[in-house]
Parts: structure tokens; C-alpha cells; sequence
């Protein structure tokens, strides 16, 4: 029952319970064995077998840590007449006294008798020995006030183990007749929490209550958490619960994501609408709807549109429906590719698409042919995007003679003007070597020019140092 309660084998609740817990033992005059990685359930053992005399003795302990400690070890001392000799014990301190109902709770079940305190405490007791009652709940709602504050200097709710709320919601799971209610009851701040904790549960019967109640709360901030997790609890109905609020002003992105992620069509309508305006989030979830939006994606590819505007498109739709190979794509990196020295927008959107490229595993052969003229352009940075984008979809000996221009021509050997340093922070020759090296032995043909860079006594080392890499890699 101890590691059950502590959902761990492995640790104590923390430093305050654990430290009090050996000065717990120290009075007693016990030892306790057993195994490392239940060293918290081996002790609180241990103490409960001193038997309900000593421990109440040790209610009167001058620590108080070990008086709140000393509670928890007698909620797993089994034998009679624990409950009659708590009854009789005048506690030093609120925690004590809060730590005795818990005890009286686990050994005799709730009792509504007393100040919210002591409703509290015997209704996390009662919960402990596994005996909820349905009139409990009001008392467990406390859990957010005074009492759960108090609980928090017990080892059920330690800071840094655990908080009074989770704790209750942890014993809950053993009465999910009073755990939806409760979290019900509860909305407000720890909603979302809760929820996420009860969908990791994954039980249905407090998912699906919870979730559909929620749907009218009165915050419009717990409504739309709630939405937003109707996709996960997956219960019966759940999409056509989210179609209905995709006309609501406060929650319809929240349905829309639902729907999108669960491939339902009743979002396309709204779907093609959001493909009028500037791409957003709420297009990034499209998976299996992708295919039926492509013809809306291709029409709005074939307007005179912005760089930017067209960069943003195919970085959101990128993965629609085999969007990248359909032939309005590569003529759109060929109308980009001719405004290159006409319109600046035009270098950061091939950029942005290069960039998209690059996280592709393959490409057909008609970007391929893009990528490639774009590889050897005049702009260094589009050049260094695009030969990366070929290097990472598996473009080969190609790219050597590429890779080696950069080299021989970069200015500071043509005593041309140019840029010296490209996209990633490093002299633009600098980077080619590291991706001849990437090639390896199929770079052979750049040795001779590697070696000569190695050999140039006037050259940073940085420059030295990557030549020498690169002939290691390509040499083997």
C-alpha cells in the first residue's frame, strides 16, 4: 500500500519527510532492511510494525516533521485500536492535527463531522483506504484552500513531490464516480492540468463526461481547452461534437484543429477559405486532407502572387498530396529565379523554399533540374541553400565540381569582389569542404585543390582545418 500511494519504488516524497522519517526511526530505536529501490516503503514499514503505542508516543516528538511523519506511518499500521488511541491525542500543530483525520479517514472511512479541516482530512483518508463515499465531495473540493495548504507539509503533497490538487487527483483514480465531479467541480485554473492527466489515464469515464461538460463552462479560455482535447479522448461523437462549433467566434480554430487532425472533411470548407488569407498555423496540421486541397493550393500557385506570399504557401503545404512535384511548383521557382536581381523579395523566398527542400528525403526530377540552376546562380546565399537542399535529397558527384568552384573561386583567390561568408556562419569555402567531406570518396576529384588549400601557409586556420577534414573523410 505504500508504494501504490507513492506511485514510486524509488523515492521518498522529499528531503523534509525523508530526513524526519530517519529521526522517526532513530526514536523508535529501529533498523530497517530491505531493498534500495523501495527505501521509502521499507522505512514507513518498518515504523508501522513499532506498533500504535510507540507511534503515538511519537506525536509528542519536539520535531515537528517528525510528528507530521509519524501520521503518515500510522495510516499503515494495521492494528486494532489505532483509531480510539488517535482520538485521544491533542496535536502540537495544524499539520499534525489534519494528519491525524487522514489517519481516522483510512481506518474508519469519511466522516462528515467537524470544520473543513477534518471533513478534508477524512476524506483524503477515506480515499487512502480505498472507501470513498459519495458525500465526500464537497470536502475534497477544499483541496485549493486552507486545508490542501496544510496538506502540503505532509509527505502526500511535499513541494517538489507532489501539490495538494494532484494529490487528490492521483487517489481519485480509484473512485471515478467522484473524480469527474470533483474536476468538474474544480474547472477553473486546474482544468487543463487535470484534463492532460486524465487523458495520460485514459480512462474513458472520466474523459468523456469531463470533456462534454466542460463544452459549457462558463470561461471561454476552459471551453476552448476543452475542445481542443475532444481530438484525443476520441470518445463517441467526439467529431461531430467539434462540427458543430466551427461557426463559434471563440472556439471554431479550436474545432477546426480537431477536425483537421482527424481528417474529417467538414473542415475542408473552412480549410480552402484560410488557403485565401496569408498561411498560418492552422494549416500546419493538414495531413490526409492535404490531397483534396492541392487543386485550391495550385490555383492560388498560378496568380501573379507576392515572393513572400508564394514562399509561405509552399512551406505550410509542402506535404500535400505530392504538392512538390506537380509541375506549378517548379515553374514558380523558375519565375523566382528570373526576378532574383529584380526584386530582393525574390532571394528570401527561394531561400525559405530551399530551405523546405532540404528537409526532404527525395525530389523529382524537374526540381531536381531547379535546385541545380539555383545551385551555380550568382546570389552566394540562394547558391549555398540550394546545394545543401541537393546534398541532403541525395544529389552526388553533381555537386563536386560545384562544391569545388566554390573553392577556387571564392574572393579571397580571384581577388574579386563577393561576399566572403555564406548562410552558416563560416567562409562560403569553408562550408564547401565540410560538404565534400560529406561526399567522400566520390569527391576524389577535389583532392588536388583540397591539398593546395591545406598547403596555403597565408590562409586562417579555420580554412587549413577543414581542407584537412575533408581529405580525411574523402581518403578514408
Amino acid at each position: 500500500m505504500v508504494v501504490k500511494d507513492f506511485d514510486s519504488f524509488l523515492d521518498a516524497p522529499g528531503p523534509v519527510s525523508d530526513e524526519a522519517l530517519d529521526e522517526l526511526l532513530e526514536f523508535l530505536g529501529i533498523e530497517a532492511h530491505g531493498p534500495a529501490e523501495e527505501w521509502w516503503a521499507t522505512r514507513v514499514d518498518a515504523a508501522a510494525e513499532a506498533g500504535a503505542a510507540r507511534l503515538i508516543a511519537a506525536l509528542s516528538h519536539e520535531n515537528a516533521a517528525v510528528r507530521r511523519v509519524t501520521t503518515c506511518v500510522l495510516c499503515y499500521c494495521y492494528e486494532s485500536g489505532v483509531a480510539d488511541a488517535v482520538r485521544a491525542v491533542v496535536p502540537a500543530d495544524e499539520a499534525t492535527r489534519l494528519g491525524l483525520h487522514i489517519v481516522l479517514g483510512t481506518h474508519e472511512g469519511w466522516s462528515p463531522e467537524g470544520d473543513e479541516p477534518a471533513r478534508f482530512g477524512s476524506a483524503f483518508g477515506a480515499l487512502l483506504g480505498s472507501n470513498p463515499h459519495p458525500d465526500m465531495l464537497g470536502a475534497l473540493e477544499a483541496c485549493t484552500g486552507r486545508p490542501g495548504r496544510v496538506l502540503a507539509e505532509l509527505p502526500w503533497a511535499e513541494p517538489g513531490w507532489d501539490t495538494p490538487v494532484r494529490a487528490v487527483d492521483d487517489l481519485l483514480d480509484r473512485a471515478p464516480e467522484l473524480h469527474v465531479p470533483w474536476l468538474l467541480a474544480l474547472a477553473g485554473d486546474h482544468a487543463p492540468v487535470l484534463a492532460d492527466s486524465a487523458l495520460r489515464r485514459g480512462d474513458p469515464v472520466l474523459v468523456e463526461p469531463y470533456g462534454l461538460a466542460l463544452l459549457d463552462h462558463p470561461d471561454v479560455e476552459i471551453r476552448r481547452a476543452a475542445v481542443h482535447r475532444l481530438g484525443r479522448w476520441k470518445f463517441d461523437g467526439h467529431l461531430d461534437a467539434a462540427a458543430v462549433l466551427l461557426p463559434d467566434p471563440d472556439l471554431g480554430d479550436a474545432a477546426l484543429d480537431v477536425l483537421t487532425r482527424a481528417d474529417d472533411p467538414r473542415a475542408l470548407p473552412r480549410l480552402r477559405e484560410l488557403l485565401q488569407e496569408p498561411p498560418d498555423h492552422r494549416l500546419r496540421v493538414v495531413a490526409g486532407l492535404g490531397a483534396d486541397l492541392v487543386p485550391d493550393v495550385l490555383a492560388q500557385l498560378a496568380r501573379p502572387l507576392p515572393p513572400e506570399r508564394a514562399a509561405a504557401l509552399i512551406e505550410v503545404t509542402a506535404n500535400w498530396g505530392g504538392l512538390l512535384e506537380r509541375p506549378e511548383v517548379v515553374a514558380l521557382l523558375g519565375r523566382l529565379t528570373s526576378g532574383l536581381f529584380e526584386d530582393p523579395a525574390c532571394e528570401a523566398a527561394l531561400i525559405r523554399i530551399c530551405h523546405k527542400l532540404s528537409l526532404r528525403r527525395r525530389i523529382g526530377t524537374g526540381l531536381r533540374d531547379r535546385l541545380r540552376v539555383l545551385a551555380t546562380c550568382p546570389s552566394l546565399r540562394v547558391r549555398q541553400h540550394a546545394q545543401f537542399a541537393l546534398l541532403e535529397t541525395g544529389e552526388r558527384e553533381w555537386l563536386v565540381p560545384v562544391l569545388i568552384a566554390e573553392i577556387t573561386g571564392h574572393p579571397v583567390r580571384t581577388g574579386l569582389p563577393g561576399p566572403h561568408n555564406g548562410n552558416f556562419g563560416k567562409r562560403a569555402d569553408t562550408t564547401a569542404c565540410a560538404w565534400l567531406g560529406r561526399l567522400g570518396p566520390v569527391a576524389v576529384e577535389a583532392l588536388p585543390v583540397l591539398r593546395a588549400l591545406m598547403a596555403e601557409t597565408e590562409e586562417p586556420g579555420e580554412a587549413r582545418e577543414a581542407a584537412a577534414e575533408a581529405h580525411r573523410r574523402i581518403t578514408g
